[in-house]
């Protein structure tokens, strides 16, 4: 095996049973270390480091859990991940992701149930984000759509895009989510305001509009439970 902290080897020096991808096609992804995983993913190193090297000094500083829910303005930012290397990244990521969250058996029927289906998305998130998760008259998910303008304050809640995604999608109603960076999860008068406005609209059209959440990793707040509450 190679050394990955000290003297670093470079894969032309490794034996055929010790390179990444023949080690994948021999004995399965089982066998690989993350750093090899990462390592076929990215493909190439630079001029400086090898690909091994540079996928350790990647997992060593971030981890596959950090990496998972970078956006592609974050991994530009990484030395040695250019544009090609990026996008390879967020998109291969974003598969595993959405192929974790096919599941026929997903039913959100409480604040919780939406918390902990969304929560890992905003793992580590530096800007505002917003999820639209809409669901069938069972309450099973039937799609998420995810929308970011890289703000620390605000994200461009866009109801005409809501509306026609539900209406393709035949929707019985949906949810929102959104993060707070600051992470103050009180919700401002636009989240109340905003919320107000898009439940009544999408009435209007016969699409229940069953909450939006405001989320950290390891707590939530219901602006329905909340408006409730105060009735």
């Amino acid at each position: 095996m190679y050394i990955y902290c000290g003297d670093y080897m470079k894969i032309s020096d490794l034996s055929n049973n010790d390179k990444p991808r023949e080690k994948l096609i021999k004995y399965g992804t089982s066998s690989l270390s993350d750093i090899e995983l990462l390592a076929i993913m990215i493909s190439s190193g630079t001029k400086e480091e090898s690909v091994l090297e540079l996928s350790s000094r990647i997992i060593n500083e971030y981890g596959f859990k950090r990496l998972l829910n970078m956006n592609y303005r974050d991994l530009i930012k990484i030395k040695g991940i250019n544009i090609a290397k990026a996008t390879k990244l967020q998109a291969s990521f974003e598969i595993a992701k959405r192929a974790l969250k096919i599941d026929d058996n997903i039913s959100i029927k409480t604040s919780i149930d939406l918390y902990n289906y969304v929560k890992e998305d905003y793992l580590f998130a530096k800007y505002e984000i917003l999820e639209v998760i809409y669901v069938n008259k069972k309450c099973m998910v039937i799609d998420k759509r995810r929308f970011d303008n890289f703000s620390l304050t605000n994200v461009f809640v866009p109801i005409r895009k809501i509306v026609d995604d539900a209406l393709s999608l035949n929707a019985y109603g949906l949810f929102m989510v959104h993060n707070h960076p600051s992470g103050d999860l009180s919700p401002s008068e636009n989240d109340l305001d905003t919320y107000m406005e898009y439940k009544n609209i999408l009435m209007k059209l016969d699409i229940k509009f069953f909450d939006s959440l405001i989320v950290s990793y390891d707590n939530f707040f219901s602006i329905d439970n909340y408006l409730t509450s105060v009735d």
